[in-house]
């Protein structure tokens, strides 16, 4: 827990504001739990879609659960306001395009696995922590995976992940702000374009 309210001061300290009104844990877990199930459905037919058939189905869902301007925002660190508008807007969508098709190419098949919600709580700054378990039926086990959730226009959106505890927005941050802060922006968009190809290329066939 000390890692996710961590995560939750750094974004305090950069100035984003939390909701005004009281977080809603259960109102969270509920598009949490909605988006596994979907998730679920997509890889009960993965083998029959294929990966650009489960891009497909999951791009509306990722688009409705995650906040992904924030998130390609956060992820450039401090470059993002140097930015003209054209490097943003490529930026937030190759940010979608790489999170679809990083969910298509993870979740290929369906063997008995189920997502078990742990609980949702609220974070000092109103935003609400959902941590869930990936229960697997096979050798590879249970994965923690948890959601970062944040009051949007009315609406929960997942602003991070945490797989087996690590967060994924900190590591694109870290990542991302290398590559600005050594090449510029332009190759953080080649870098971005690079990495989605290599997905989308390597999964086509499945």
């Amino acid at each position: 827990m000390r890692n996710y309210l961590i995560f939750a001061v750094l974004f305090a300290l950069m100035g984003v504001s939390a909701p005004t009104a009281s977080a809603q844990p259960q109102a969270a877990k509920a598009v949490i739990e909605q988006f596994h199930d979907q998730l679920l459905g997509v890889m009960r037919e993965a083998k029959t879609l294929g990966f650009e058939g489960r891009r497909n189905k999951l791009g509306p869902t990722v688009d409705r659960t995650f906040d992904l301007p924030f998130m390609a925002q956060f992820a450039t660190a401090g470059g993002w306001d140097a930015m003209q508008t054209r490097e943003r807007e490529a930026i937030v969508q190759l940010f979608r395009r790489m999170t679809i098709s990083t969910y298509a190419s993870r979740f290929t098949g369906y063997s008995g696995q189920e997502f078990r919600t742990v609980e949702a709580t609220e974070t000092p700054n109103k935003d609400v922590l959902v941590r869930t378990v990936l229960k697997n039926t096979g050798k590879d086990g249970d994965v923690a995976i948890d959601y970062l959730m944040r009051a949007n226009d009315g609406a929960w959106r997942i602003v991070d992940v945490y797989f087996k505890r690590i967060s994924e927005l900190a590591t694109r941050r870290s990542e991302y702000g290398s590559v600005i802060r050594r090449e510029g922006v332009p190759a953080l968009i080649a870098s971005l374009e690079q990495r989605v190809r290599e997905i989308e290329t390597a999964k086509t066939t499945n």
